[in-house]
């Protein structure tokens, strides 16, 4: 898995401060880009950053963390709400949250949200590998005007201009 990478964004700076180093402690191969009081400085980051996971309060002035979210071209990353508001974990999943931590932070809670985090960054990464994988075979294949026949073996490519018959079965 490549360099996992975070932004950090609540309007309290002992709570950003306390959300750090509880993240540096038991996950120090997560890179904290940036920890933000300012949500539109945070919006600014996501825009401009690669980041992996976002983690997020809900209730801040000006801007909440739904509308932060709503603001955003693209939401690309895992987003874990970390807040004292239980009423708005619905809402939350319904907005793609991989999880909800409340505030005060709990080791476990938050042990847990980052593990799925991480589970659901390395499935994306496999899939996309797998995606480049097939396109990459379906560009030889079509190249060379092959056929891939499925074998007990493996695969075999097969020219098609030696193909007079094909026929499946299952054994």
């Amino acid at each position: 898995m490549k360099n996992i990478t975070a932004i950090l964004v609540d309007d309290e700076i002992s709570n950003l401060k306390g959300l750090q180093k509880k993240i540096e402690s038991f996950f120090p191969e997560i890179e904290i880009l940036g920890a933000f009081q300012k949500p539109e400085e945070a919006i600014e980051a996501l825009e401009k950053q690669e980041v992996n996971i976002l983690f997020l309060d809900i209730q801040m002035p000006r801007i909440n963390g739904f509308e932060l979210l709503s603001k955003l071209k693209d939401v690309h990353f895992q987003v874990i709400f970390v807040t004292a508001y239980s009423e708005y974990a619905i809402d939350a999943f319904k907005k793609s949250a991989i999880d909800y931590v409340l505030k005060p932070i709990d080791n476990n809670d938050l042990t847990l949200a980052i593990k799925k985090a991480l589970g659901a960054i390395k499935l994306k990464e496999e899939n996309a590998s797998n995606l480049k994988l097939v396109n990459l075979l379906e560009e030889t294949v079509s190249k060379n005007n092959k056929i891939i026949i499925p074998t007990q073996k493996g695969v075999s490519f097969i020219p098609q201009e030696e193909v007079f018959h094909l026929e499946g079965y299952e054994g």
